[in-house]
């Protein structure tokens, strides 16, 4: 891990910011990219990397019989037990929270054998890149699923950072937030919030600070986008060749938009294509296993 510490971000985020409109945006979100037809009454819902947590509760109140919250950060799992506390979802006593690694070996053996037979949806949204292993976690994540034996279904939805020409450019960027101090933190963060809603503005979406999509919060958005570290973006091909590699087919995909604006060339071009018009969102990825 860099020294950025997501769990800090994200329990600012629960403390003063998410609500239950925010929840019921991010249930939403989850139930629309399965689509109306899948059946979460019979699935155990494997949340790697559970951030805020306020995905782990809306696989629960969508009926899931059993999640299972796992984070690397210790602040992220402190802000999972106060989503827990704050919005009290159903079937609390089916809802596992502890603190671990997709990297760590021992820990993928025994969540091999504790779902073996399971109905599984492993769910990762935007966390296999910052791990300083992205190969590794999206095997380590694989081989839980392979190991569930039968007819079970075996789900991934996964968002990885898309790799442009940019990406080298925004970790320079990011180590030089990770070492500045205070000051220069409030100020980036400040000066690159102004920026989105700028563009959001000139893209007709309004004066808005709440991604509606997933439930997500502008500034917390952008706090984990300038201090996200370790940092691996990834081809949006190369993660779909890894996975059908290992027996997975890719039945969705939604990939970040790739803007590439005429704009006069040199510094200037950089600043402003680079900041947001090249596609450095996530592209979302649903396996599912042959």
């Amino acid at each position: 891990m860099g020294s950025f510490s997501f769990g800090r971000n994200w329990k600012r985020f629960i403390e003063y910011v998410a609500n239950d409109e925010i929840m019921q945006n991010a249930q939403d979100s989850l139930k629309n990219f399965f689509g109306d037809d899948l059946d979460f009454s019979n699935k155990v819902f494997l949340d790697i990397g559970c951030g805020s947590g306020i995905f782990s509760i809306a696989a629960l109140n969508l009926g899931c019989k059993r999640v299972i919250s796992i984070d690397v950060d210790s602040n992220s799992v402190e802000a999972t037990q106060m989503a827990k506390e704050k919005f009290k979802p159903k079937n609390l006593e089916n809802w596992e929270i502890f603190l671990g690694s997709i990297l760590d070996t021992s820990l993928v053996d025994r969540l091999k054998k504790q779902l073996e037979n399971e109905n599984i949806i492993l769910y990762s949204w935007g966390v296999l890149h910052h791990t300083g292993n992205l190969q590794l976690a999206m095997q380590n994540a694989m081989d839980i699923l392979k190991s569930v034996r039968g007819g079970g279904t075996k789900y991934a939805y996964i968002a990885l950072y898309n790799k442009t020409e940019a990406s080298s450019w925004w970790l320079k960027k990011k180590k030089y937030y990770n070492k500045t101090n205070i000051f220069m933190k409030i100020i980036l963060v400040f000066l690159y919030t102004v920026f989105l809603t700028f563009e959001d503005i000139r893209k007709g979406r309004g004066l808005n600070m709440y991604d509606k999509g997933r439930g997500m919060y502008k500034i917390t958005d952008v706090i984990d986008w300038l201090g996200g570290m370790p940092y691996e973006p990834i081809f949006n091909d190369d993660v779909i060749n890894f996975w059908e590699k290992s027996g997975f087919c890719c039945i969705k995909n939604n990939k970040t938009m790739y803007y590439n604006p005429i704009y006069p060339k040199g510094y200037f071009y950089k600043l402003f294509v680079y900041l947001k018009q090249v596609g450095l969102g996530c592209n979302e990825f649903l396996f599912v296993k042959k």
